[in-house]
C-alpha cells in the first residue's frame, strides 16, 4: 500500500499524485500506487481523476489507470441500478 501522503488527492489534483506519476521511477510499485488514487478519486470526482490519467505520457501507466476508472464507473453504475429496483 502506498504512503499515506499518496493518498492525498483533491479535486484539482495534488503534489502526491504529480508525485506518483511524474517522479516515481517506472514499475509495479508506481502502477499499485496510481491505481490506488485513481480508484478513490474516481469515486469522488470521475471528471477530475480521467483529467489527471489523460494528462499521462502514452503507455501501460495511463492504460492501467485508465482501466481503473472504467472498473470503478461500471460498478457504480450496477450499484445505482440495483437500489433502483
Amino acid at each position: 500500500m502506498p504512503p499515506h501522503w499518496a493518498l492525498e488527492t483533491s479535486s484539482r489534483g495534488g503534489l502526491s499524485a504529480r508525485i506518483l506519476s511524474d517522479a516515481m521511477d517506472s514499475g509495479p510499485a508506481q502502477n499499485r500506487a496510481v491505481a490506488s488514487i485513481v480508484q478513490r478519486w474516481a469515486q469522488q470526482d470521475p471528471a477530475a481523476a480521467r483529467e489527471w490519467v489523460d494528462s499521462f505520457r502514452d503507455g501501460p501507466l495511463k492504460k492501467n489507470a485508465f482501466e481503473h476508472i472504467f472498473a470503478q464507473s461500471a460498478a457504480k453504475m450496477t450499484t445505482e441500478e440495483e437500489t433502483a429496483d
